[in-house]
């Protein structure tokens, strides 16, 4: 049985929702993704006696959150190296969530909703408060960037 098959027969066993399941999927999906960027950048896999001597070798995890349209990622591992060289793709040093959030406040404003209702919104939606400020320097950068554009 792969493990898949094994975890989705635990879901419909468990008391585990498919959100949790969808989460716990892209989790993992994220985590592999983020090795493999790593063992690209060193190029050797993980304990090979290659990386003896490579001059940069892995050096363990650091905990994050994620936010994603399908919910928040907690303890996500990232990966690091030793000499500090790895610059992940898949998730951006510092950012928090992967931009549906912004793209979401966009839409909003481009249909006429004030500032004050899209904070609103976000709130009730999805437990974040964001200022009429912030959405207003949100929705001002992407102004800025469609008219270099």
């Amino acid at each position: 049985m792969s493990n898949d098959t094994q975890k989705l027969k635990e879901i419909l066993y468990s008391n585990i929702s498919l959100e949790e399941y969808l989460l716990s999927m892209i989790k993992d999906m994220m985590e592999t993704l983020m090795k493999a960027e790593l063992t690209e950048l060193l190029k050797y896999e993980k304990y090979s006696p290659e990386g003896h001597i490579s001059g940069n070798s892995r050096n363990g995890f650091y905990k994050r959150s994620y936010e994603t349209k399908y919910g928040k990622i907690e303890n996500l591992n990232i990966p690091r190296d030793r000499n500090d060289e790895f610059q992940r793709q898949i998730i951006p040093p510092y950012q928090r969530r992967d931009g549906w959030l912004e793209d979401m406040i966009m839409q909003l404003y481009a249909n006429g909703v004030s500032t004050h209702d899209v904070g609103s919104i976000i709130e009730k939606l999805y437990d974040n408060s964001y200022s009429p400020t912030t959405v207003s320097n949100i929705t001002g950068v992407a102004i800025e960037e469609i008219k270099k554009w």
